[in-house]
């Protein structure tokens, strides 16, 4: 073969493998085959007798008269509901069923059978935007519809299910949706008004018997001014269960930095990013809450009083006992309220009233399909999320312990001035156990990185390894300790565009 020649060959292909390309996407569009002029029904399954095409087709010439173009199709073929949705979309876009480029006013009902057993399989009707943005058939229509065709459908009678359908359209765009039951009406009326004024008294006497509860709480005029030292020797779980007036997992966290500090154990590396804590001297523990937080710890420990970093995160799951522990001094102190978390049931009770009382409101809203009942509901559903929000913060600090934790608020807002003013000097060996304790930490995490990266050894990783062992510094290793033992806190012209759908499987 000559250059010539080759050349010719090779300008052929050019020209020739778009053609190829089209030709190709083109069959792979055309799948459903060629719409026919005048034709409504495609039953490409066999499953209709020729006289019910011809009853179907006269059904679907009123639907089309109606005002929405319509094609029923109808094949064999394996597909979930969700597919067959998708197909007859696809459908309505590749035969551009509407009645001008742009209206948007087709309906198709599409059948995908089971090919062994044609009886049964998965339908959708799907109606242009037009229709669907104008209330005529709308999701809840489509819905209506395609449920009085599945009681046919789940029958076997097919012809009869789509008939059904088809007259159902017909007559819902030549005279509208039918009327509400009386049911529906009342349900209406009720939830338009009578409904928001019954949710309004409710919601507004479960607003103030939940602002009472709140302010009854015991409170202390005692001034919080801001320091960075630590007004007292006070353990830090102590100091954390009083600013934030409740027990926490994050306390029983400082505990553990607190014991390593002292020498009680170590935190150290175990690998890229990874940590284990060793067990080195329980003669040092000084309170029944440090106990049951070094039990947990030797409970998931190995041989050599080593907690290997898979166990880690099993410790949190046996901390009970130390919660009950913590609780239990501070009880003893006068800081803690024995009767705290009764004070809290009305609240949680009056949350959860306001919360059903909202749900059992959304009823004849649905019912009725009356919008402004939505209001009743917001007022009580929100009412009850507040209650039930102010009683997950109510303190259980007694009067004697609110005095208590006011020099300790005074540390946690020095805390947060320092995370303002990089001058302010901290002691990280020393306020990052409390840091922890009340929730802070955030306060010092980019002191904690810059230190990391200037080679610092915290005290309250212990010290069993010096600075050189912890590869790219520290940082890393604390987050993932903290990781480990905290809890994590968490339009187009195409004719289907904007369109509705509805149906299912018989």
């Amino acid at each position: 073969m000559t250059r010539h020649r080759v050349r010719r060959l090779v300008a052929l292909l050019v020209v020739l493998l778009p053609l190829l390309v089209f030709v190709t996407a083109s069959v792979a569009a055309q799948d459903f085959g060629e719409p026919e002029p005048g034709r409504h029904v495609y039953d490409r399954a066999g499953v209709l007798s020729p006289s019910e095409i011809a009853e179907l087709e006269q059904r679907a010439l009123a639907v089309e008269q109606a005002g929405a173009p319509v094609v029923v199709y109808l094949r064999a073929r394996d597909a979930t509901f969700e597919e067959t949705v998708n197909d007859a979309r696809a459908l309505m876009d590749d035969w551009d069923i509407q009645s001008t480029p742009g209206a948007r006013d087709g309906l198709v009902i599409f059948f995908n059978l089971e090919p062994g057993n044609l009886e049964h399989g998965d339908f959708a009707i799907v109606a242009g935007e037009a229709h669907a943005r104008g209330g005529v058939l709308d999701q809840d229509q489509l819905d209506r519809i395609s449920d009085q065709m599945l009681e046919l459908l789940r029958d076997g009678r097919i012809a009869e299910g789509i008939a059904t359908g088809l007259d159902a359209v017909a007559r819902t765009l030549t005279v509208g949706p039918p009327p509400p039951s009386e049911l529906e009406r009342a349900m209406s009326d009720f939830a338009k008004i009578p409904l928001n004024i019954i949710a309004l008294v409710l919601a507004a006497g479960m607003g103030l018997f939940a602002i009472r509860r709140w302010r009854s709480r015991p409170a202390t005029i005692a001034p919080i001014v801001p320091t960075t030292q630590a007004p007292a020797d006070l353990p830090p779980a102590l100091a954390g269960a009083l600013v934030r007036g409740r027990i926490e997992d994050a306390q029983l966290e400082a505990t553990i930095l607190d014991l390593a500090r002292r020498g009680a154990l170590a935190i150290e590396p175990a690998g890229r990013k990874r940590v284990q804590i060793r067990l080195l001297d329980s003669s040092l523990i000084e309170h029944p809450f440090e106990r049951a937080v070094w039990d947990a710890l030797t409970a998931e420990a190995a041989d050599g009083g080593l907690v290997p970093s898979d166990r880690l995160r099993r410790v949190r799951g046996r901390w009970e006992a130390a919660r009950a522990a913590l609780r239990a001094e501070l009880e003893a102190r006068g800081w803690f309220d024995p009767a705290a978390r009764a004070r809290r049931r009305p609240l949680y009770l009056a949350g959860l009233a306001g919360i059903v009382l909202a749900f059992l409101a959304l009823l004849p809203v649905l019912v009725g399909q009356q919008p402004w009942g939505v209001i009743g509901v917001a007022l009580l559903g929100g009412t009850g999320i507040m209650a039930i929000a102010l009683a997950a913060g109510l303190p259980e600090t007694t009067r004697e312990g609110e005095a208590a934790a006011a020099p300790w608020g005074g540390y946690l807002a020095g805390l947060e001035a320092a995370r303002r003013d990089p001058n302010l000097e901290l002691n990280l060996d020393q306020v990052v156990p409390y840091a922890v304790a009340m929730q802070a930490g955030g306060a010092l995490d980019k002191r904690l990185k810059e230190a990391s990266e200037r080679g610092y050894a915290p005290a309250w990783l212990g010290r069993t390894l010096g600075a050189e062992a912890w590869e790219g510094g520290f940082y890393p290793y604390w987050a993932a300790f903290h990781a480990s033992v905290s809890p994590a806190t968490g339009g187009g012209t195409a004719a289907s565009s904007g369109s509705a759908a509805s149906g299912g499987s018989f």
